[in-house]
């Protein structure tokens, strides 16, 4: 798997939770956000692909967990 890449800027020491991280624009902005230094969690309906997302990043040095989570469900995504 190649992770999109974005211009260069700095988010040491800061966190991001990115919903729909398993494909298209939240796995984009999830890997951007990692590249540039935020501690990202990945959330989505879809684990397996998290699993691999995640390892992928981590194998690359970045900080990153995964969360399952829907977003149809207003109490888990406030709780997250």
């Amino acid at each position: 798997m190649s992770l999109p890449r974005t211009p260069s800027f700095d988010l040491t020491g800061k966190r991001a939770l990115v919903a729909g991280a398993s494909s298209g624009i939240g796995l984009g902005c999830a890997a951007a956000l990692a590249e540039y230094g935020a501690e990202v969690t990945l959330a989505a309906r879809r684990v397996d692909l998290l699993t691999d997302i995640v390892d992928e990043l981590t194998s690359e040095g970045r900080k990153a967990r995964l969360l399952q989570l829907d977003v149809t469900d207003i109490d888990a995504t406030a709780a997250a």
